[in-house]
């Protein structure tokens, strides 16, 4: 079980990264994109993914990861029942989130990778 507490250090962490708030909420964002938002109840986060990726998660664990309705679910944006996760597991699906939001940064983690 992961808390929001958690979620949200773990993606202040990352470079670039700002807190913002959407409809009051918290939601992160680097280079003015936002990549994660947490849901009013905190029990659960928004994390933006592709569709590819968004599939494969649910396809791997219904319970945790579902589609968001509506056109934003049809886009990507996938919503994490943190209950249904450990931070082992969420962490990674966040730096997906991360890098996908901007360009410049799944370069700069690329060549980071680069023997």
């Amino acid at each position: 079980m992961v808390t929001f507490r958690q979620v949200r250090l773990a993606a202040l962490s990352m470079l670039g990264v700002r807190e913002e708030r959407l409809f009051g909420e918290p939601a992160f964002c680097v280079q003015r994109t936002m990549f994660l938002a947490a849901c009013a109840d905190r029990a659960h986060v928004l994390v933006r993914l592709t569709p590819r990726r968004q599939a494969l998660l649910i396809a791997s664990s219904p319970v945790a990861y579902r589609a968001v309705e509506g056109v934003h679910g049809h886009q990507g944006w996938t919503q994490v029942a943190l209950a249904r996760v450990s931070l082992d597991q969420l962490v990674p699906v966040l730096l997906y989130a991360w890098r996908a939001a901007n360009p410049s940064l799944r370069a700069l983690t690329q060549v980071a990778r680069t023997p």
